[in-house]
């Protein structure tokens, strides 16, 4: 976990044949109404997408954020990117909002926003361990 002034973030990166092909993070909130849940970003290249990239990377940041005493996980996502809604879904994300025409991508053209969250259900062995 890397900190700054803003709260601690973890980053997964995922490497295929030396080039970067994913990247993950998780960023946590040091305090407020927010600080039980965890902020998360997902980004593959176009190259190696439907690689199940994203899969790995989410199972993991999940287990990071139960050992941090998490409760919830959030992601925000352009609506076009159905794979990636998919995947997170399957994960255990839902749909918690969708804005029809509220982000624009670098051209100016306007594109669903949807927010995705998830409860995280801690497992047996981890209940009152203190990590």
């Amino acid at each position: 976990m890397a900190g700054n002034d803003k709260g601690d973030h973890f980053s997964l990166l995922a490497f295929i044949d030396g080039r970067l092909a994913a990247f993950g993070s998780l960023h946590l909130r040091p305090g407020g109404w927010k600080r039980h849940i965890g902020k998360v970003h997902f980004l593959t290249s176009p190259a190696h997408r439907g690689l199940g990239l994203i899969d790995l990377m989410v199972n993991e940041i999940i287990e990071v954020s139960l050992h941090c005493g998490l409760s919830k996980l959030e992601t925000e996502i352009n609506g076009e990117r159905e794979v990636g809604i998919k995947a997170l879904q399957g994960a255990g994300f839902c749909e918690l909002i969708r804005i029809p025409d509220y982000i624009q991508d670098i051209s100016g053209q306007p594109h669903d926003y949807v927010l995705l969250g998830m409860d995280l259900i801690p497992s047996f062995e981890n209940l009152g361990t203190g990590d």
